[in-house]
């Protein structure tokens, strides 16, 4: 994967996420199985500050990191990226202070704006959906090294989160609203940050670390996993996808799944084109009044969550 990948090295690791250290001064912290953080995290060393891109699902998650960035003397935390507006980039926003920028496309902060108060009135519905799951968990009668079981110990923190909103959870919106490429430079490190347009949502953010030609691409790239392509345009993915081979990261942190280098964008514009004719046979059957199933691609067949197919398939379905 190129020799940027020689110098990793595990600094932490907690039942949440393993925190990574990928050059110096640039880290990644990457979710664990059955751990709260749900998303994929980057830290960045810009010299003098501090920039954190995305947030966590957790709050309490959120401050493990802030312990670490002061137990391994970062700079103070200056600027938290909010890449896009579901919930499990954006609800550790709550730990920081507010002397820190929290920076979005203006669209994001239109969507939090709108969904996130829905979500938290749905309380009672997402204790239902956990208290299923962790019941399904509880009385599982295959084995523990099971890929079903897995996932549901996967999903159980996360509607565990989801459900855990009191008196105690109020979260910080945006301060800051980018519509054009920000640079936000430092005496040790510079990250460039591109809105994409529609892609994964209706406006995304990534990140571009140029100095040592490290992208993070938030949810635009999955490794091994299904994504979920309902609240965004496929075409615009698609594009900036392409957009983001052209750069040619020596690393990409995915938005969900393990650290990887530019293969895995290629990875996942196959992937779009692979729902697409997925999408268009489909199509073609149901013209025909012919029975139709839907089955992943074998490529694909071992990635997680492949409940999402389905879901992706029929989502395009609709626009084709």
């Amino acid at each position: 994967m190129g020799d940027i990948f020689g110098h990793f090295r595990t600094v932490e690791s907690n039942k949440h996420f393993d925190f990574i250290e990928i050059v110096d001064g640039v880290f990644a912290c990457i979710h664990r199985l059955g751990g709260s953080a749900i998303c994929n995290v980057g830290v960045v060393n810009l010299g003098e500050e501090t920039l954190i891109f995305d947030a966590f699902m957790s709050p309490n998650v959120a401050k493990v990191l802030v312990d670490y960035c002061s137990q391994y003397n970062l700079p103070p935390i200056k600027y938290v990226i909010n890449s896009h507006w579901h919930s499990d980039h954006i609800r550790g926003n709550q730990v920081f202070s507010d002397e820190v920028e929290i920076i979005s496309t203006r669209e994001t902060l239109r969507l939090m704006e709108e969904n996130i108060p829905v979500e938290l009135n749905n309380r009672d519905e997402v204790l239902r959906h956990w208290s299923s799951l962790k019941n399904d968990v509880e009385n599982y009668a295959g084995s523990r090294e099971d890929r079903s079981y897995q996932e549901k110990i996967m999903w159980l923190p996360f509607f565990e989160e989801m459900a855990d909103t009191d008196s105690r959870f109020e979260l910080r919106y945006p301060n800051s609203v980018i519509n054009e490429t920000r640079v936000i430079s430092g005496s040790f490190h510079e990250v460039h940050l591109v809105p994409t347009g529609p892609a994964h949502t209706a406006n995304d953010l990534i990140a571009y670390i140029p100095g040592q030609n490290i992208l993070f691409a938030s949810d635009l790239v999955h490794a091994g996993m299904h994504p979920y392509f309902s609240d965004g345009d496929i075409r615009g993915l698609k594009n900036q996808l392409r957009e983001m081979i052209e750069i040619a990261p020596a690393c990409c942190l995915p938005g969900h799944g393990p650290i990887s280098d530019v293969n895995a964008i290629p990875e996942m514009v196959n992937y779009v084109e692979a729902v697409e004719k997925v999408a268009q046979n489909l199509k073609g059957k149901i013209l025909k009044n012919k029975s139709a199933d839907i089955e992943i691609p074998d490529a694909y067949r071992d990635w997680w969550f492949p409940q999402f197919f389905e879901k992706n398939v029929h989502f395009m379905l609709a626009k084709i």
